[in-house]
């Protein structure tokens, strides 16, 4: 770990120039990457928190330099919000998030080895999803992408993340001895991935004018508590409060957007840090890329990239593509003044029947004793001075043309946001045909298909990074669980070896898809489509699987198992499987469907951490499915054992066998009963 403080200010430093083994020269080209992004990052920033902030319902605010203030309304006139553009914008979303993130692992040869690398890959891009809850990032994710334009997943690996370690008891130390070789303390985590969404506003590239798929250097500013600082880079409490020393820097956030306009932070002197993260792509000069961390005046990280892929661990998502413009373009941008106009004229109304109610006066100077007598009280006897009586001004009506501008208004923002009465479940006027009714929804989903692509290939681009992470940090053994699409519990063992194409340490061979449902976006364009596959008999309603898929499309949810009599003994054995993977030989039950475990235990036995289990283990299985071949050869065998136990009961009871009876008729007696009968 570089170290370095420096008393005096940074001065600017060209990219080409900077010595990046020397943290002061380091230091000096992230402050002025840090300047830059102050400066030239500050139209787009402003534009992003006004699209918050009228998403959110405040808007009453507007733009004024770069800066958020309230509108003045010097007269106290009706200012009313009709908030259009939040369901606008929230039915976009479900609309592009209706085709749900499923990583899927290419292989990298037609080995089958390699087959059974990606198998397991995609089985561990699967338990990550599930352990990182990523279905909440990729709505977040969504979310940021609509509002600002364009956002940012980062990909990482925490050390201070996972399972706790005892590190001390593997090493055979004492706890001073641990400290003195380790320079830290036995306590100890494993570590696990990182994925999570950082916003727009906090990362800057360059240099100008270049995309960031392309940029050189790429700077992500954040802000961190110095409990986090002090753990992460180990700075000591004389260093964090000479963090408090630094100049002072104002700070917007999206969440302190208020109807009053925005509320602003000076970070100084606070428990709140400022950390400068600069990520440098691979040069001729930096083969390995560079990675250097910036806290205050402190350099605590300076050194090569730590990731193999050597690349900045962040993917970007873009709503709208402008070309020539750096920074992505929110759909937002264009609903503020149709949004604008909408308020205006809803104002308006509200203006004209308040004055109808509430008429104003013209009377001759001086006529009137008191105005204050003036009310809104229908028949009111008002005295006045003069020959003169006073007179009402009564409001006009309400002009068709208004109601005409605001629906006009209305069907401009559904255009722009691609969201017309059809996808709002609400028939357009003169449409009665089924089919014509589907054309109008196709038509707005192919609006939204190009953002939808771009934000399925940054997925893919996420699930390569996780992936390569994974097999680089992963060392020992870990255990993960998957819910397959057979709704059935997978089990398997993983590490970071296991996830290289024919156990050789390329990580650029791996490729990851991610794989869309391709169904219609609505349920009942679903059921129509499932009716449609069983009436033509592509689906069969006594296939299970067939109707697993059915109900998992049709999201009835527990009602998956419901017409499969075998879930219940598939379950069993997964949990068989978890028994004898820990060593402990799972007894069979005369109540266990045989075939089903079998199938089970089979599958499992054929994946490939199972050739790396101890041959006891394997031992243990090979067992159990033998006692599941006796029990079914049993189960086979105990009719006719039951009907040799019968004859053999009536041989002895009558002496011959009594001929089947015919037409269910009872049996006839035997000649030997006939002759027992006589006596």
């Amino acid at each position: 770990m570089t170290r370095r403080s420096t008393s005096t200010k940074a001065s600017a430093v060209r990219f080409s120039k900077v010595k990046w083994k020397d943290a002061d020269s380091a230091l000096a080209f992230v402050e002025q990457a840090f300047a830059d992004k102050l400066e030239y990052n500050r139209t787009f920033e402003a534009q992003a928190t006004l699209n918050t902030a009228w998403y959110a319902g405040y808007q009453e605010l507007l733009l004024r330099g770069n800066a958020l203030t309230r509108a003045p309304n010097p007269h106290g006139r009706p200012r009313l919000i009709y908030n259009y553009i939040q369901p606008l914008l929230d039915g976009r979303l479900a609309k592009i998030g209706f085709d749900p993130v499923n990583f899927e692992l290419l292989p990298a040869t037609p080995d089958l080895q390699d087959a059974d690398t990606a198998r397991l890959g995609t089985r561990v891009l699967g338990y990550y999803q599930r352990r990182l809850q990523m279905a909440d990032l990729v709505e977040e994710n969504d979310r940021w992408a609509a509002l600002t334009g364009e956002s940012f997943v980062k990909v990482t690996w925490d050390p201070y993340a996972g399972e706790e370690i005892d590190a001390l008891g593997e090493s055979g130390l004492s706890q001073s001895e641990f400290k003195n070789v380790y320079g830290a303390e036995p306590e100890l985590t494993e570590g696990d991935l990182c994925v999570a969404v950082v916003s727009s506003l906090n990362l800057f590239w360059g240099p100008r004018g270049v995309p960031y798929e392309k940029a050189d250097w790429v700077l992500e500013v954040s802000e961190r508590s110095r409990q986090y600082v002090a753990e992460r880079y180990e700075l000591s409490e004389a260093e964090l409060d000479e963090l408090g020393n630094d100049d002072e820097i104002t700070i917007h956030r999206l969440s302190d957007v208020t109807a009053g306009g925005v509320l602003t932070h000076t970070v100084r002197d606070d428990d709140v840090c400022i950390v400068k993260e600069l990520w440098v792509r691979p040069t001729a000069k930096l083969p390995k890329g560079w990675h250097t961390v910036v806290v205050g005046k402190f350099v605590p990280r300076n050194g090569p990239n730590p990731y193999d892929h050597r690349l900045p661990p962040h993917v970007r998502f873009r709503d709208v593509i402008v070309p020539g413009r750096e920074r992505g373009m929110s759909v937002v941008d264009q609903l503020i003044g149709p949004q604008s106009d909408l308020n205006a004229n809803m104002s308006q109304q509200v203006m004209i029947r308040h004055l109808m109610s509430n008429p104003k006066w013209a009377v001759r100077q001086g006529s009137l004793r008191n105005t204050d007598e003036i009310g809104d009280d229908p028949g009111e006897i008002i005295e006045y001075l003069g020959d003169k009586e006073p007179h009402l001004i009564q409001g006009a009506g309400l002009p068709n043309s208004c109601i005409a501008t605001m629906q006009q208004t209305m069907r401009f923002m559904q255009d722009i946001a691609a969201q017309r009465d059809v996808s709002q479940a609400r028939v357009p006027s003169g449409v009665r045909s089924g089919v014509a009714i589907r054309a109008l929804q196709e038509a707005d989903d192919a609006r939204t298909a190009a953002s939808s692509r771009r934000r399925r290939e940054g997925w893919e681009q996420v699930g390569r990074l996780m992936i390569k992470t994974a097999a680089q940090f992963v060392r020992e053994e870990r255990m993960g669980r998957v819910l397959s699409d057979e709704n059935r519990w997978e089990v398997f063992r993983f590490n970071g070896e296991m996830l290289y194409s024919n156990g050789r340490r390329g990580v650029s061979e791996y490729d990851v898809v991610v794989s869309t449902s391709g169904l219609p976006r609505s349920r009942i364009a679903a059921t129509e489509q499932m009716q449609f596959l069983t009436q033509n008999g592509w689906l069969s309603p006594e296939n299970p699987a067939h109707r697993r898929m059915v109900f998992r499309t049709l999201e009835l949810g527990i009602a998956v198992d419901g017409g499969d009599s075998q879930a219940a003994d598939r379950h069993r054995a997964q949990v068989e499987n978890e028994m004898m993977g820990r060593g402990e030989l799972a007894q069979v039950r005369s109540m266990d469907s045989d075939d089903a475990h079998l199938a089970e235990h089979e599958w499992y036995r054929k994946q490939e951490f199972f050739r790396e289990l101890d041959p006891k283990l394997q031992l243990l299985f090979e067992l159990h499915c033998e006692m599941h071949r006796m029990a079914m050869a049993e189960k086979a065998a105990k009719p006719q054992i039951l009907m040799m136990q019968a004859i053999a009961k009536l041989q002895a009871k009558y002496g011959v066998l009594p001929p089947p009876a015919a037409g269910g008729a009872p049996p006839a007696k035997s000649e030997g009963r006939r002759a027992n009968a006589a006596a």
